[in-house]
């Protein structure tokens, strides 16, 4: 009886070997077994960006702090990979946290033509180079690139066929019933979150972000601090040259009255 309780207590993990029957039959319980617990739906933006903005999405397996030393040194290894044209660019859009171990940079790539001008490299054509055998390896290898997405919006098509068919592992019922309480479906889209690593990295990443809002609101109310003390100098300083262009008023008043009255005494002479 306590190896059955012990048994079920894995199973409720995502983990162990289940026994189906009598007869022996078992399977390997994983998160996303109808007997794990560790499940639930979570909110993702959805992107907004088009092809044309050439943004692709590249997750390497290192610490964001890691990711920002080497920044650019990561610009000069991943132009190589490309082949190193002298007419493209690489350039960093963004460089963002996905967990501990994990750092998603977004970068696009532009192309310079004959006559100087430069255009995008459309985010299709880019994630199919980066993800070609060749240099998806060179990526890999030289810098840790586990990942390889292109950031660009769904279309209406690929948006129902995802939200028609629950993902593995979440029953239609609870997929139903995130879809229903989406707070913004034009802007957010409903994600699994399947495994008790999931739901740790998912509370995590949370708890960055709401970090990282409270650290740039802080930095907001300082930078209105220093502007209304901005303001207070500058008001101050406002009346004190109104007060001396008031008395430069009446001093030129009186140097014209003094004038004018000299001029008439000596006119009626």
């Amino acid at each position: 009886m306590i190896y059955a309780k012990l048994n079920q207590l894995q199973a409720y993990w995502g983990s162990g070997t289940v026994i189906l029957n009598q007869a022996g039959n078992w399977f390997n319980v994983t998160p996303e077994s109808p007997f794990s617990r560790f499940k639930s739906v979570g909110y993702c933006r959805l992107p907004s960006t088009r092809n044309e903005d050439g943004l692709v999405g590249l997750f390497i397996g290192k610490a964001l702090t890691e990711v920002e030393k080497i920044q650019s040194q990561m610009v000069s290894t991943l132009h190589s990979i490309l082949g190193g044209k002298q007419e493209h660019l690489v350039c960093f859009d963004s460089v963002t946290s996905i967990n501990a171990n994990t750092t998603e940079v977004v970068v696009y790539v532009l192309q310079r033509s004959a006559t100087g001008a430069t255009q995008r490299i459309p985010a299709g054509d880019l994630t199919s180079a980066l993800t070609s055998a060749n240099i998806a390896n060179q990526l890999k290898n030289q810098m840790c690139v586990t990942n390889v997405i292109s950031k660009v919006a769904f279309s209406s098509s690929q948006l129902s066929l995802y939200l028609d068919k629950p993902p593995a592992g979440i029953s239609p019922v609870l997929w139903e019933q995130a879809k229903q309480e989406n707070p913004d479906p034009g802007k957010l889209i409903p994600v699994p979150l399947v495994g008790f690593k999931a739901i740790s990295e998912r509370l995590r990443s949370q708890k960055d972000q709401s970090e990282a809002h409270l650290a740039r609101v802080e930095l907001i109310g300082k930078e209105i601090e220093d502007i209304k003390g901005t303001q207070t100098t500058t008001v101050n300083r406002l009346q004190l040259l109104k007060r001396r262009h008031l008395d430069l008023s009446h001093r030129v008043l009186q140097v014209t009255i003094v004038t004018a009255t000299k001029l008439y005494i000596v006119g009626s002479e």
